[in-house]
């Protein structure tokens, strides 16, 4: 997995740059980290989905899905909102977790989802909003600062 020096080089090295959108996929030890990064500013990033394959929860049980999403909880307290888990699918072993308090503004909620998947098997994070008066939900890039966006890539390559 890349170190954090190595993912700060490369944000820094895609700052500016006219090949954006960067698709970002890293692989080692069997667990594949992948997303595509949208704008690289000095400071901050911006990113859709970030996905880590990991290839040990094909073979979890639900029980063991719940202790990675709950770990993972109490390790991304630095979001922008506390996460929690809100529904375990024991059929398809699928485990989701959501902002507890979502950022109201007069447009709407926006939101982290974390679905700590069996059949796939990874962790996925996207951000999604809910505009007001409607029931569609959509997502929109995640907006964080350098280091929220290796701390990220750590945590969840190392989540399971």
């Amino acid at each position: 997995m890349m170190t954090n020096n190595q993912t700060l080089k490369l944000l820094q090295s895609l700052r500016g740059q006219d090949r954006l959108p960067y698709h970002l996929e890293v692989e080692e030890a069997g667990r594949a980290v992948s997303c595509d990064l949208l704008t690289v500013e000095s400071l901050a990033c911006a990113f859709n989905a970030l996905c880590v394959q990991v290839p040990s929860l094909a073979s979890a049980s639900v029980e063991q899905l719940k202790k990675v999403a709950d770990r993972l909880t109490h390790k991304l307290l630095y979001l922008l909102e506390p996460l929690s888990i809100v529904e375990v699918d024991s059929n398809l072993g699928i485990v989701q977790v959501r902002s507890t308090q979502p950022s109201r503004e007069s447009e709407g909620a926006t939101y982290y989802e974390l679905l700590v998947e069996r059949q796939s098997p990874q962790l996925q994070l996207v951000r999604f909003t809910k505009p007001s008066g409607q029931s569609q939900r959509q997502a929109v890039p995640c907006q964080v600062t350098h280091e929220v966006f290796t701390r990220l890539v750590r945590d969840l390559s190392h989540a399971a």
